[in-house]
């Protein structure tokens, strides 16, 4: 049986203005943009663009353990994390 040590964040932002949650989040996962008039578009990466993840909900996912260090650069944009230590277990 493998065991695989993860954490479940819960991103906090109710504490900043609208217009700020919307930059944290484009930040924090990247976002799409494109320019004249939609004809061009490009792909613009985020904190958690190169981290495999699994994506819970709005503001919830799953990160291995070891990738923990990037938490610090989410939580020095402001933001508050929830964060809960678990052990993923493989069945067979």
């Amino acid at each position: 049986m493998l065991n695989m040590r993860a954490i479940i964040v819960k991103l906090d932002m109710k504490h900043l203005k609208p217009n700020q949650r919307c930059i944290n989040s484009q930040k924090i996962y990247g976002y799409t943009d494109s320019s004249n008039h939609g004809k061009y578009k490009y792909k613009r990466k985020g904190i958690l663009s190169d981290i495999p993840k699994l994506i819970l909900g709005k503001g919830t996912f799953v990160i291995k353990y070891t990738n923990r260090k990037i938490l610090e650069k989410i939580s020095d944009l402001g933001v508050n994390l929830h964060k809960y230590e678990i052990t993923i277990k493989k069945l067979d």
